[in-house]
């Protein structure tokens, strides 16, 4: 997988084929944004991971992927706000 490899461009080009094909493709829209992350386009990335977790609420990889992206952007507030808006669907509150 051209990801992996870190030929990060070149898996850009890859998932922008396979989400324009399926757009409600959840393992497209994360590994490109996963990619983008890496890329450090942290707003394109974190848009992709908000898109998976429209298209499933629960995925816990489309919301560990939008941490991520406030995370790496030193935005705190809105990861604490993320956090907190999750802790009940993690079951961190337990």
């Amino acid at each position: 997988m051209v990801h992996t490899q870190k030929r990060y461009e070149e898996a850009l080009e890859h998932y922008d084929h396979v989400v324009r094909l399926r757009p409600d493709y959840l393992e497209g829209r994360l590994n490109r944004g996963n990619t983008l992350l890496e890329r450090e386009r942290f707003d394109k990335a974190l848009a992709h991971f908000q898109r998976a977790q429209a298209l499933d609420s629960e995925l816990m990889l489309a919301i560990q992927g939008i941490m991520k992206c406030y995370k790496r952007r030193n935005d705190n507030r809105r990861l604490v706000k993320a956090f907190d808006a999750e802790q009940p669907l993690t079951g961190i509150n337990a």
